[in-house]
């Protein structure tokens, strides 16, 4: 997929200037700049280099400035290509916070194998300063004016215009804990000494207005060398492909591949209310499967008792704690991601706003493996395991299921950077390993008895019985995982809607919501955030497409609530509305619907795209909301292929005309 027009219907531009190269080739730039941080006293304020070209480079004799303190590495330190030397003030909350240890300290001692900075201690101000970067022989390196700091503090020449600023959204994205980091773009890291070389500046609509936040992949120092920051295209011959529809065929599909696991199975989401599943996956951790589940410690409307009983189905008590009463004698863990720090004034949360992925790694790294990629919640609305015979109901969804290896892989490189589980406890309150916010279940004071009563429901004929599995051909797998980029670059969404840019095009969209525009509700408009999906579904349009979007019609409240009680300017139906406001002024084919299509709720987080010749597939559980894309864990793939396009085609089209 080749991206057309790089941002133009936005009026904004990924091209900048090449950094600025020392004479011995050296390009060692500022990356990040931690100052206003998440916990009280701010002792982990830290800044990260990196070394943007193709020779190593000795640190020993570089300094870190604010102008009025400045600290010098006086050791040998080799700072490979495309790797981050993170600088911090102290290493306990550094490796609280981050989940790894930094490389060097500039005031506080707190580990003796951790070397230490010389001379003066910078102090970074919330309300704005500056970090000057210097070589050895005095020469500035680089350098950033944040917020409010003194552009005369920095050298003549090293910086130009208004500070960087965090990007926030009212009760969205905040600015305490966000760390300023430069943007990339294609292994390129723009260097023109403004802040529209940071990733948090306002300007671009899709790859900036973004936060960081300790522990995301972005802030770990082989994040660039290991190569995840590419959003990898993989290209399979003949993989086996599945594509599971909720509610007619989910939950059997699902089942069936749990049932076959033989090794291991980690399954990832946001909530897990799925007492016949979870039963299942227990029974093949009693056959000696390793069985780890990793949920969201807080959703919308806290944890059920449902989950409650999942969890205690699945795990076998925690931190020393006495098995609660009935439960099963089974192994497997049930964690969650959830503030496990405790120590004074913490104030830590946790790294992402919701963990909301969707996902089930099987076997991974046996002949057997395989991943699905859901847009459903593991629960018995999209997964009901009722007969279908006389028909059922639920939510309208989607599952893809590969067994491609380097899919499998990437998939596990996420759960491996998330599941570091934070070994607290009551004599030490503060994690001793790994990231503070993934905790072990623990039973609460009351467990409900077996909480479900399966229903047979009859209100919904189910129109695909089977799923489909693809014959085997080639497809092109990009896997996209937010709070990372998942709109920008070639072979991201924007990308992919763009590519249908001729009569004969089709985009199809099916959604659990679509926002109008992103930002604040009450304070931001069409023109100040722009939802850059529905301005590229519009100039999509216009380029002569076909583009039909369908979106659930309960769905009011930018917050996610499906009985919100009065409209908001940014739910379904005013997307909608200007949408259809558009295609009747100018005549284009596009049409907006709110339904529902299953006697439920659409849930589905699904873009097709037919661009004259090839099919191109979006899948997984990122919502139309900003939030999702910047500030949730999320996981989805795009898949090039004809085949499972045009099966999903015929679903999205048999939804579209119900009513």
């Amino acid at each position: 997929m080749k991206r057309l027009i790089p941002i133009l219907l936005l009026g904004f531009s990924l091209f900048s200037l090449p950094a600025s190269t020392n004479a011995n080739g050296e390009r060692v730039l500022l990356y990040a700049i931690y100052y206003d941080t998440k916990i009280s006293n701010e002792t982990d304020e830290a800044v990260a280099l990196i070394n943007t070209h193709t020779q190593a480079v000795n640190l020993n004799g570089w300094q870190i400035s604010d102008d009025e303190k400045t600290a010098t590495i006086t050791s040998d330190h080799w700072l490979e290509p495309n790797h981050i030397v993170w600088l911090t003030e102290g290493a306990a909350k550094f490796k609280l916070e981050f989940g790894f240890a930094p490389n060097f300290e500039y005031r506080d001692d707190d580990d003796a194998n951790i070397p230490n900075l010389t001379g003066g201690a910078m102090s970074l101000s919330n309300g704005g300063d500056e970090v000057i970067l210097y070589r050895p022989d005095g020469t500035v390196a680089d350098a950033v004016l944040y917020e409010n700091g003194n552009l005369s503090d920095i050298p003549v020449g090293n910086w130009h215009g208004t500070g960087v600023f965090p990007y926030t959204v009212s009760r969205q994205i905040s600015a305490n804990g966000q760390l300023l980091v430069r943007q990339h773009h294609n292994g390129q890291f723009p260097d023109t000494d403004t802040a529209t070389d940071w990733v948090n500046n306002d300007q671009d609509a899709i790859t900036g207005r973004r936060a960081i936040f300790p522990g995301w992949l972005e802030t770990q120092p082989t994040y660039f060398s290991s190569g995840y920051w590419q959003t990898p295209t993989y290209t399979e011959q003949a993989p086996y492909v599945q594509i599971l529809v909720a509610p007619d065929n989910m939950y059997a599909g699902i089942l069936a591949h749990i049932s076959a696991a033989q090794h291991s199975i980690q399954i990832a989401g946001l909530t897990f209310e799925s007492p016949a599943l979870a039963m299942a996956i227990a029974e093949r951790n009693r056959s000696g499967v390793d069985v780890t589940a990793l949920l969201e410690g807080s959703p919308p409307g806290g944890t059920s008792e449902m989950q409650d009983w999942i969890c205690r189905h699945l795990a076998s008590g925690q931190n020393g704690r006495a098995l609660p009463p009935n439960t099963l004698d089974y192994s497997g863990q049930c964690l969650l991601m959830k503030n496990g720090y405790e120590g004074a004034g913490s104030g830590a949360g946790t790294r992402y706003r919701n963990y909301h992925a969707k996902y089930i790694l099987i076997d991974v790294g046996q002949p057997t493996q395989k991943v699905i990629i859901s847009t459903e919640n593991w629960d018995t609305y999209s997964m009901p395991e009722d007969d279908k015979s006389n028909g059922t109901q639920g939510n309208r969804g989607y599952a893809i299921v590969t067994n491609a290896p380097a899919v499998v892989q990437h998939v596990q490189m996420l759960w491996t950077a998330d599941a570091q589980i934070c070994e607290a406890n009551v004599q030490n309150p503060t994690c001793s390993n790994q990231l503070y916010d993934i905790v072990p279940w623990q039973a609460p004071d009351y467990i409900p008895p077996w909480p479900y009563i399966a229903l047979d429901n009859t209100s919904y004929q189910a129109q695909f019985p089977q799923p489909f599995t693809m014959p085997q051909s080639p497809v092109s797998f990009t896997v996209l995982h937010a709070p990372e980029p998942t709109l920008g670059g070639e072979h991201g969404i924007i990308s992919m809607i763009e590519s249908a840019n001729t009569n004969g095009a089709k985009v199809y969209v099916q959604q659990l919501y679509e926002r109008t525009y992103w930002g604040s509700a009450s304070v931001d408009t069409l023109s100040s955030a722009p939802n850059p999906r529905v301005m590229a579904y519009v100039e999509a349009a216009r380029n002569g497409a076909d583009v039909r979007i369908l979106l659930n019609e309960l769905l009011l409240d930018i917050s996610g609530e499906l009985t919100a009680p009065e409209a908001s300017p940014t739910d379904n139906n005013a997307t909608c509305v200007y949408l259809n406001e558009i295609a009747a002024n100018e005549g284009l084919q596009l049409e907006c619907k709110v339904q529902r299509v299953t006697n439920d709720d659409i849930h589905a987080k699904l873009i097709l795209v037919w661009d004259g010749m090839q099919g191109y597939t979006h899948l997984g559980s990122i919502n139309g909301s900003e939030a999702s894309h910047k500030m949730n864990r999320e996981l989805a793939v795009n898949l090039e292929s004809a085949e499972v396009y045009t099966y999903l085609e015929t679903v999205f089209l048999t939804d579209w005309n119900s009513h």
